[in-house]
């Protein structure tokens, strides 16, 4: 079925052209960060800024939540969840209110595992903005973005990076926030570029044969460019090491497709990757990351949209809605006890013990591409009048169509770095 056949004329709906930046986000210890994706987004799109969006007040917030783990594991309780959620309690009660006063994330962090006298790491080395400068990133603040009528999200985020070390939500905070506020194109740093256009011998060879391309498989052939152009350092063994087996081949096959892959990238060079060129999105709207293979399936690693989206403002304000009912339910400082009663919103009550519990259904539908998807699911069928006998995952799939430009193609999610995302298993 397409938009005609549910009786919506797009062509009445205005385009709007996204500002030329790319945003980058990272949270934590900036040592850390891998830049080579970065270097390969900037070295194909050079009509593109590129923003680099960095808390360097909040460097030590894996060193809090390691530091409190390690403290409760060495100690001879029975409990030790539970001790280490009410020690970050306290971290939280300690820190956000002076935070909120002008005080330093980091050295904050420091003074509370010292006065509770929990052991810690060494910290990070700081990092000199010229950091920033030789690599041609422009240097953001992440706490700027809290300004104004954004201060709860101030709160939201420290509620993840204290409370549940979750910088997987943290970052879904930020990155709505910053295309509200600057519009633009935002990608995750584990992401690339889409390449799978530079494999013309090996892709002919897989329609021919019929090859169903597994993650596995699509990583290979990511494996294979980056070792192409050098920008990969040291690469895991297991992803080095991948065989016929694990491609889902035989013997034969492996070796012809390692042969075909070797062809394509005998002249490769970064301008056959095609740059994002100008981007369109309809007014008000938002365009999200999607993989073709995948059918009504949207992720957030790549999202783009003018300044000031009124979609990305409702998104937004759900948001809010949620962390308030979390508020309002007590699952902020302390874990949900299933009392049987039910609501839309009761699947995000256990937010405090996700993470504990590896039951990953909370994240996605509080910060991350559930919600946004939900929202542009109720807009869609309110501002194109979609009949109610529609099932919401047909419109998600139908929003996959180009003449939609609600989704984005053109990047890369199975990478060596993005393989260990834990958002994505």
């Amino acid at each position: 079925m397409s938009h005609q056949a549910l009786g919506i004329d797009l062509s009445k709906v205005e385009r709007l052209s996204v500002p030329n930046i790319l945003h980058f986000v990272w949270i934590g210890d900036l040592n850390e960060v891998n830049t080579h994706y970065i270097d390969i987004w900037k070295k194909t799109n050079k009509d593109k800024q590129i923003f680099f969006w960095y808390d360097q007040d909040s460097s030590l917030c894996h060193l809090l939540n390691n530091a409190i783990r390690d403290f409760v594991s060495v100690k001879k309780i029975k409990n030790k969840d539970k001790a280490e959620l009410k020690i970050k309690n306290h971290a939280f009660k300690y820190i956000y209110p002076k935070i909120k006063a002008g005080f330093s994330f980091d050295e904050l962090v420091i003074e509370f595992l010292t006065k509770h006298e929990i052991p810690y790491q060494r910290p990070p080395k700081a990092i000199e903005d010229a950091w920033f400068g030789n690599r041609g990133f422009i240097k953001k603040s992440i706490t700027e973005l809290f300004c104004n009528d954004f201060d709860d999200f101030m709160r939201y985020y420290h509620y993840e990076i204290i409370l549940r070390h979750n910088i997987a939500s943290a970052s879904d905070i930020v990155r709505l926030l910053i295309i509200y506020q600057y519009g633009g194109t935002y990608i995750d740093v584990d992401t690339l570029p889409y390449i799978d256009n530079i494999y013309h011998k090996l892709n002919e060879y897989i329609r021919k044969e019929g090859i169903v391309e597994s993650d596995s498989f699509l990583l290979f052939k990511t494996v294979c460019f980056l070792k192409k152009i050098n920008s990969e350092g040291g690469l895991p063994e297991a992803v080095i090491g991948c065989d016929e087996n694990e491609l889902g081949l035989d013997a034969v096959g492996f070796e012809e497709i390692k042969r075909l892959i070797e062809l394509d990238l005998t002249d490769f060079s970064l301008d056959m990757i095609l740059p994002l060129g100008e981007t369109y999105v309809h007014k008000n709207l938002l365009a999200l990351g999607s993989l073709r293979r995948f059918k009504g399936v949207y992720f957030n690693n790549f999202i783009s949209s003018h300044q000031k989206s009124k979609a990305v403002r409702i998104i937004l304000r759900v948001m809010k809605k949620r962390y308030r009912f979390l508020e309002r339910n007590n699952c902020i400082f302390d874990c949900y006890i299933d009392d049987g009663s039910r609501c839309y919103l009761t699947r995000i009550l256990p937010w405090r013990s996700e993470l504990t519990t590896r039951n990953y259904c909370v994240t996605s539908v509080l910060t991350g591409p559930g919600l946004i998807v939900e929202v542009l699911l109720g807009l869609a069928y309110k501002a194109f009048n979609i009949g109610c006998l529609i099932e919401p995952s047909s419109i998600a799939e139908y929003m996959q169509n180009p003449d939609f430009g609600i989704a984005l193609f053109q990047h890369t999610i199975d990478t060596p770095d993005g393989a260990y995302s834990t958002w994505r298993k």
